[in-house]
């Protein structure tokens, strides 16, 4: 049962990974360690920055989605499946390189403003997991990545659509 519908398995997977990168990724609030500024990252907006692990994130969902909707007018989902699954993985792994990078350029302005905030207050200390807060659009990226690739592996290795005339 669960092979029959991969395919629809895929595209709602990739759909969510779509959906969630206009969602909010992470919120920066500086207000946690005396700052005064809240910053939201949201995925397409750092897609669009240049070319970045975002960027090959975005490139390779879409290319998942290109691939089901071809695979479901073809009616033959077997012969992508190995392109399907690259893709989930290299996408799924660039955006987790992207939130790491952006986690890692953030975090020099974060200590900056910590710094300048306990000259003030020494009872201030700095808690980065108050600070970078991860948001519903990460984990539908994560959710949407382990959809498509349950639904990739699952394909079967015969055509669903056509039927056997013997």
């Amino acid at each position: 049962m669960m092979r029959r519908y991969s395919l629809y398995i895929m595209f709602a997977g990739v759909i969510i990974v779509l959906l969630c990168f206009f969602m909010p990724w992470v919120v920066i609030d500086m207000s946690a360690i005396g700052g005064k500024s809240v910053t939201k990252i949201i995925g397409i907006r750092e897609a669009t920055r240049g070319l970045n692990f975002t960027t090959l994130a975005l490139i390779f969902t879409i290319t998942i989605l290109g691939i089901c909707i071809y695979l479901s007018i073809k009616k033959t989902p077997r012969i992508l499946r190995t392109i399907i699954i690259i893709s989930c993985i290299v996408g799924a792994f660039s955006f987790f390189l992207s939130l790491n990078h952006i986690a890692t350029e953030l975090r020099p302005y974060i200590t900056v403003t910590a710094g300048t905030n306990s000259a003030r207050d020494p009872q201030t200390t700095l808690n980065f997991d108050k600070v970078f807060n991860l948001q519903y659009g990460v984990y539908g990226i994560f959710i949407g990545y382990v959809l498509t690739f349950i639904g990739a592996c699952n394909i079967p290795t015969f055509d669903l659509f056509t039927t056997d005339s013997k």
